[in-house]
């Protein structure tokens, strides 16, 4: 497979072998919180640790995102400092359901290495592929930095596709703090107000999406909030998660 972006988290964060995953993300499913909308949303904020943990929050964004047949993810880097908005130069990325082709937007930079070994934009794959095998992504790594004609990019192609902000909350906190720490950062995203990288790792891409969001009169929304105390059960130190749409 030439030309390729190969799984790194598969085994990891979701199951590698395709009809483990499939019932991993059927259980998801199952354990979504409904959202019904007439308007569909261009943005949606979607956590990405492993699916045990974070699926059925994810799930929770992505029934609302059957409208489109392209996504643009925006992803976090854990293990590189980066400045400004990375595109993936590959042709196609591959899930454990098969490949999904790659579309570019010009203008942006592309880097192979920088996007080898994260997953924030990989773990949103699977759900991706399981809507509609035909899907295309354009998968985005972003770090501080981002000027005005990155934004003018982006803002540009948000007419054919969703936006998907790939984005945890707080880190491993007791259960009470973290319940008081996120919802206080989501006050903050449902009141436009910019959010720290302590308060969600993937805090340039949400606050690059409240930037749009507010330039195209969208309105936010929350539509689940748990941690991984309310999921997996140990609530001693937990990881927050939010689904969140721009409508």
């Amino acid at each position: 497979m030439n030309n390729t972006r190969k799984m790194v988290a598969a085994g990891k964060f979701y199951p590698e072998n395709p009809g483990d995953l499939s019932r991993a993300i059927s259980e998801c499913y199952n354990s979504q919180v409904l959202c019904e909308s007439l308007i569909k949303p261009k943005i949606l904020i979607v956590p990405h640790a492993g699916y045990q943990y974070s699926g059925p929050i994810a799930a929770s964004s992505y029934q609302l995102a059957k409208h489109k047949k392209r996504f643009i993810i925006i992803g976090t880097s854990h293990n590189y400092p980066i400045e400004g908005i990375i595109g993936s130069p590959e042709a196609y990325w591959q899930t454990p359901f098969g490949n999904l082709k790659t579309f570019y937007l010009n203008g942006l930079p592309l880097n192979n290495l920088l996007h080898s070994d994260e997953h924030s934009i990989e773990v949103q794959l699977p759900f991706i592929h399981n809507i509609y095998d035909k899907n295309e992504i354009c998968p985005l790594l972003m770090g501080s930095g981002i000027n005005e004609s990155e934004f003018l990019i982006i803002e540009k192609a948000m007419d054919g596709a969703v936006i998907i902000v790939s984005s945890d909350l707080s880190h491993y906190n007791p259960y009470p703090t973290a319940n008081a720490i996120d919802h206080k950062t989501i006050d903050k995203i449902l009141n436009f107000k910019p959010v720290s990288a302590d308060e969600a790792c993937g805090c340039y891409g949400i606050n690059m999406a409240m930037i749009l969001a507010k330039r195209q009169k969208l309105t936010p929304r929350l539509i689940d909030y748990r941690n991984s105390g309310d999921t997996f059960g140990d609530k001693t130190a937990v990881v927050g998660y939010a689904s969140i749409g721009f409508f």
